[in-house]
């Protein structure tokens, strides 16, 4: 839409946002918003620190919510991203990952086993260990998916 010089000057500024708001174009408010779905084959840049991968979203199968930030488990590595939870499940595939909890979304192929909980919830067990909690909803959602 336009391409601003440094030094800006304010006056340009303005012109630029009241020419980008007169197009029409939504400017996203949270990452992940406005940015297209992922599919279940594809690959995006993952950055913790100095270190960066490139990872599936089929290798992808634990996000825990550490506040603002997601740490995100794939293979045998962890990374913490600026991004929340909820903008990571508006960008991840519906048929793959599944919101277990407040903290928590995980890819239901990597469920290897599953046990009744409290109040008709289940725990799943990951299949590298990691035991989750199910909500309540949640349980219904992934009973409903499984055909159980």
């Amino acid at each position: 839409m336009d391409y601003l010089l440094k030094p800006i000057h304010p006056e340009r500024l303005a012109a630029a946002v009241e020419r980008l708001g007169a197009a029409g174009t939504k400017i996203p408010a949270e990452p992940g918003d406005g940015e297209p779905r992922l599919g279940r084959t594809s690959r995006f840049f993952v950055r913790d620190g100095d270190r960066c991968w490139f990872v599936s979203v089929e290798d992808l199968y634990l996000i825990e919510a550490e506040g603002n930030y997601s740490r995100l488990h794939f293979g045998r590595e962890q990374a913490l991203v600026y991004r929340s939870l909820s903008s990571l499940e508006k960008r991840l595939p519906t048929d793959v990952f599944l919101r277990a909890n407040r903290s928590q979304m995980i890819n239901c192929d990597y469920v290897a086993g599953l046990e009744p909980w409290f109040s008709q919830t289940l725990r799943a067990t990951l299949k590298d260990g990691h035991c989750i909690e199910f909500s309540r909803r949640a349980s219904l959602l992934f009973r409903e998916r499984m055909s159980l």
